[in-house]
């Protein structure tokens, strides 16, 4: 059960001043909170301190944030010392391009993670994509987890599969129907594994990366359960496995075996599904 979310509005002051409870703020916080201008509202409640604009946004996002993170920590774990998480909604496009843009190292994302901070636009005449905000809860997990050790494959692959597990769940719980409809991937969109593995920047990422990152984690997934990931990131992560050494080495697949993930994955690319 999420807990009560309690609210109150913070005041802009002068440039050189922060409101009471934003000392610890980052500078790409505190640009935001100046370029806001008046009116903010804070919900504190659980693993997140929660702005906004409006205290019924505050309360969406604050609600969708709770139940989301109940089901990733589920799957990786706990925080071994939980402390909050600030969750910006911006609503303003302008401030948006102006402010976070810069700090956008996809330079077109609608969400940004930074550390213990997250940063989502949600303007009110737009939809939003129900894993966006999973997705970067995902990227924060992983981050308190294993720091910048989490390669680009693998960070982006469980932010992806797990976001929509979350995105699921906050669903159910609001007695939504989520589809999801997976494009086909073109041949001469796909990278090899070796590839996909080696990249380390989104300016090397092809187009079909992030699916194709989602599939390699969906692969194992298919094999030890969503409850299996956890150990699979870890090693990963801090063992500095690759991919295939994960599926031969821990789940013993054998070559063959291999061969046929690769044919499965490859299969699951390049037709339509829901």
């Amino acid at each position: 059960m999420v807990a009560a979310a309690l609210f109150w509005p913070l005041r802009a002051g002068a440039a050189s001043s922060a409101p009471a409870g934003t000392a610890s703020f980052s500078p790409l916080a505190r640009a935001v909170w100046k370029a806001g201008g008046r009116g903010w509202v804070r919900a504190e409640s659980g693993a997140f301190h929660v702005f906004g604009k409006s205290p019924w946004e505050v309360a969406d996002a604050r609600a969708e944030a709770g139940l989301a993170w109940e089901e990733i920590e589920k799957r990786l774990g706990k925080d071994p010392a939980p402390r909050p998480a600030r969750l910006f909604v911006v609503s303003d496009r302008e401030i948006w391009e102006r402010v976070l843009r810069g700090a956008d190292r996809r330079k077109d994302s609608l969400a940004i993670q930074a550390e213990d901070e997250i940063f989502i636009l949600r303007e009110p005449s737009a939809s939003t994509a129900p894993a966006r905000l999973p997705h970067e809860l995902v990227h924060l997990k992983l981050w308190r987890r294993f720091g910048d050790r989490v390669p680009l494959w693998l960070d982006e692959g469980l932010a992806s599969y797990l976001g929509w597990r979350a995105a699921g769940q906050v669903a159910r719980a609001s007695g939504a129907a989520l589809n999801r409809e997976k494009s086909v991937i073109a041949d001469d969109q796909i990278q090899s594994l070796a590839d996909i593995q080696s990249v380390r920047s989104y300016g090397e990422m092809g187009p079909a990366f992030y699916r194709q990152a989602e599939e390699m984690v969906a692969a194992v997934a298919r094999r030890t359960g969503d409850e299996g990931l956890a150990d699979f990131a870890r090693a990963i992560a801090e063992e500095g496995l690759s991919w295939e050494d994960y599926l031969t080495q821990r789940l013993k697949l054998s070559a063959l075996e291999l061969e046929e993930v690769r044919k499965e994955m490859m299969n699951n690319l390049q037709q339509k599904a829901r």
